[in-house]
């Protein structure tokens, strides 16, 4: 189908040949000169992939068995929710597995990217927005950084501003790019970007909220009229009253008003304060959020385990 993406390709860079392979072993010598001193062997433990979120499980007896052929029954976990069964692999090499299963099959799913293959964003403020994309990589090269990534911000009104949004391809200096503060004959400032989510993220593809367009495989349902299309490819007469893909109103599936967004946000408000609750019977502290923010402070595994009930 035309919306699957290969996803097993981005991750193979980081396949081995060892199945059992969960950590990396970096030697590590105190003295190169003196070759009689032992070298010290750091352990760089790997992140757990994220879970998968399986729709339309016919059968899961069975579903269950091929996963257990393909990897090992140790190797993952299940969790069935109401919208979805939860998938979490043990390790890259079963989730490369199960994913490629998963595309194999044409089966309804999700995922989120794995943190080791997530680019590192910063914000450089202060340089001319004229300044080319291309120029701004090749120096964040020439110091070690390489650059997936360059775009110039623009306001409201889409005009230029002074500053670049690059997104780095992960590396182990990555936060060294923060010490940058000068080329091109500019001073300028490098720093983190300003999280101002408002609410989970929506994905452009099947509408729901959770996750996004990158890492979902469901099939597309349109932001406009609710049928099986991306929404770019809509032919819907603007005359014509909008459907909701969500709750089939007479509205846009991205309408903050819609009582399926507004379901989502008041379970997510009593999942936190839930938690709060238990935090102050613990008589640990807790640092409150001011009422309206709740949503800004949630994380994107936090959101999925509320969003599939």
């Amino acid at each position: 189908m035309p919306f699957k993406r290969n996803l097993s390709a981005s991750f193979s860079v980081l396949a081995t040949d060892d199945p059992t392979d969960s950590a990396l072993e970096i030697p590590i010598s105190n003295n190169s000169n003196n070759p009689e001193k032992p070298t010290n062997i750091v352990h760089v433990v790997e992140p757990e992939p994220p879970p998968l979120y399986i729709k339309n499980i016919n059968n899961f007896s069975a579903f269950v068995n091929e996963l257990s052929r393909i990897t090992n029954p140790k190797i993952f976990t299940c969790k069935s929710t109401f919208h979805y069964l939860i998938v979490r692999p043990s390790d890259r090499i079963s989730y490369n597995t199960i994913i490629q299963h998963l595309m194999d099959t044409n089966v309804s799913f999700h995922t989120f990217l794995p943190r080791q293959l997530r680019t590192y964003r910063i914000v450089i403020k202060n340089l001319h927005h004229t300044t080319l994309c291309t120029n701004i990589s090749t120096a964040f090269l020439d110091k070690g950084h390489s650059a997936k990534h360059v775009m110039n911000i623009k306001n409201k009104n889409k005009c230029a501003l002074p500053m670049f949004y690059v997104d780095l391809f992960p590396q182990m200096n990555n936060k060294d790019v923060l010490k940058i503060t000068s080329f091109f004959n500019t001073i300028f400032v490098i720093e983190k970007p300003h999280k101002t989510r408002r609410g989970p993220p929506q994905c452009h593809q099947c509408q729901n909220y959770g996750h996004t367009r990158n890492q979902c495989h469901h099939i597309p349902r349109c932001v406009k009229c609710s049928e099986d299309h991306l929404s770019d490819e809509c032919t819907k007469d603007q005359n014509s009253p909008a459907k909701c893909a969500l709750c089939a109103g007479d509205h846009t599936a991205n309408y903050k008003s819609c009582p399926a967004f507004n379901s989502l946000l008041k379970r997510l408000k009593n999942h936190l304060n839930k938690k709060r609750t238990q935090t102050l019977k613990t008589n640990k502290p807790v640092e409150l959020s001011p009422p309206n923010t709740f949503t800004y402070y949630l994380s994107v595994q936090t959101v999925l385990c509320i969003c599939c009930f």
